[in-house]
């Protein structure tokens, strides 16, 4: 077992733990018993409804490489989130643009490129509504080590979004850096690791094309909605409704930042425990202190995502002709195949 999955393993055990303490399993299990399920479909929809937008929005990501039908590249989108469900640290970002690669007979390189991309885009986006949150609504009680670290990671992934721009604008500087670096190693590895290099490169060339920005932007927030529709859902399913429709918007957002941030943190499979933990710690900061009724939220929610993202997944798996072996450590190294 590699360093990066027991990394994983240990940080989803710590935020287990933390989520979980002082959480009354009676009690727990007794809020469940209250909570209305028929609003698991609406949730299951909106979910899904998040991820036709999410393809429909790679297909212009993607469109320097290849133009890909949507329901071709949904597929692949569920194949990939599927994989976060199953296997540790977020190695779905690279299985999906294994199968991608594998469906379309393109290169794997530009395709996990614009997967890097789309991910960017997604945690720019998540900041930038935390950030408006604390514009807006100063009084909200976020923890400061939670505001510190916004801006550690806005600070990072500017630092990756200009590195992206960078060798997409000095392509040919970097493959020489690179040749020059690699020339001690066997003409077969170097050549291979570049072929890998200049792949990832092509992919990055829809920073060329900018004139499908503003519809992306638009793509995005309608996702986002969607996705933070199935919070609002899974609130009434609790009757956290309390009839202020202020308080209920900026409940959603809250909700949708922090759980956005419990999946984006290495973990193990299915983000177990790090998701726990930023939704729980979601509901107190909009003023839910019931412990146990907040980690009965958290664990519904993130059920019901699960097991349909890992069915309809599983299912295009299937039809796609993938095999198991595919979704393991084999997927990192076949980027390098057919580039």
């Amino acid at each position: 077992m590699k360093k990066r999955y027991i990394i994983g393993i240990i940080l989803s055990i710590i935020f287990t733990y933390l989520a979980f303490r002082n959480v009354d399993l009676v009690i727990f299990f007794r809020v469940f018993k209250s909570i209305k399920y028929g609003y698991a479909v609406p949730i299951v929809f909106c979910t899904m409804g998040g991820f036709v937008f999410r393809a429909i929005r790679w297909k212009y990501f993607i469109k320097p490489v290849k133009v890909i039908n949507i329901s071709r590249l949904f597929s692949s989108v569920m194949i990939g989130f599927m994989a976060n469900n199953i296997l540790p640290v977020r190695l779905g970002e690279i299985v999906r643009a294994y199968s991608i690669g594998k469906m379309e007979n393109i290169s794997k390189s530009s395709a996990f490129a614009t997967v890097v991309i789309e991910r960017v885009l997604d945690v720019f986006f998540m900041l930038f509504l935390f950030l408006l949150l604390l514009f807006l609504f100063p009084l909200v009680n976020f923890p400061e080590e939670l505001v510190k670290g916004t801006y550690y990671i806005l600070i990072l992934f500017l630092f990756v979004l200009i590195f992206l721009l960078f060798i997409m604008r000095k392509r040919d500087f970097v493959l020489n850096l690179i040749e020059k670096i690699l020339s001690s190693f066997p003409e077969k590895i170097s050549k291979s690791i570049q072929r890998v290099v200049d792949s990832f490169i092509k992919g990055l060339d829809f920073f060329r094309n900018t004139h499908h920005f503003i519809l992306i932007i638009f793509l995005t927030v309608l996702m986002w909605l969607l996705y933070m529709g199935s919070y609002y859902f899974a609130f009434m399913a609790f009757d956290f409704f309390n009839g202020s429709y202020h308080a209920f918007l900026l409940d959603g957002v809250v909700l949708l930042v922090l759980g956005s941030i419990g999946l984006m943190i290495p973990s193990a499979p299915g983000a177990i425990g790090t998701f726990h933990y930023f939704c729980i710690l979601g509901l107190s900061i909009v003023g839910l202190t019931d412990k146990n009724q907040n980690a009965s939220y958290a664990v519904f929610i993130h059920g019901i995502n699960y097991i349909s993202i890992t069915l309809v997944g599983f299912i295009f798996f299937l039809k796609e002709n993938m095999r198991l072996s595919e979704m393991g450590l084999e997927d990192e190294k076949s980027c390098e195949k057919n580039d």
